[in-house]
């Protein structure tokens, strides 16, 4: 199975509407997926024991994500990093990881994948070195839905590469 972590707690997020598209191409390739939103963690997060914590039971055994990051303040955001610290850095070694950054403006998050990037690195986490970068992401929505455009090629390389990685 492919986890598909979607990168902030806001409501109403374009990065849901670009795990959605993540998880209807994985299970057109008959790839089984799963959405994880980061509110079911903070929901459960219990911030007295934020370094002695375990995230959703189901996160625990996917071996393969692809994170869904929106741009704030120029990187991620901050719930990503809560996430990160409250989990035992063992459970993150070892694990596979896409990054897909989303932005309004240009760049598509880039500058923000690249300091997740830093981090996960330092707890073991392979990282694909094959981003995908959702710039102007208004461009890309309509009817509620993300409709990938000139993206959809990017998307269906990083999808085929981190299956064999």
């Amino acid at each position: 199975m492919i986890g598909i972590l979607i990168g902030t707690n806001r409501e109403d997020n374009v990065s849901q509407l670009v795990g959605e598209y993540y998880h209807s191409v994985l299970s057109q390739k008959g790839v089984d997926s799963k959405i994880f939103h980061l509110e079911d963690f903070l929901e459960k997060l219990d911030w007295s024991k934020i370094y002695d914590y375990s995230l959703i039971p189901e996160f625990a055994g996917v071996e393969k994500t692809i994170w869904v990051l929106p741009e704030y303040n120029g990187s991620f955001p901050g719930v990503v990093k809560v996430m990160i610290d409250s989990l035992q850095r063992e459970f993150w070694k070892n694990k596979k990881v896409a990054l897909t950054g989303v932005s309004a403006g240009q760049g598509g998050n880039r500058t923000g994948l690249n300091h997740l990037s830093d981090i996960l690195t330092y707890l073991n986490v392979y990282i694909l070195p094959y981003f995908v970068y959702l710039d102007n992401i208004e461009k890309y929505l309509q009817d509620g839905k993300f409709i990938p455009g000139k993206y959809e090629k990017f998307i269906e390389n990083q999808i085929e590469l981190l299956r064999s990685f």
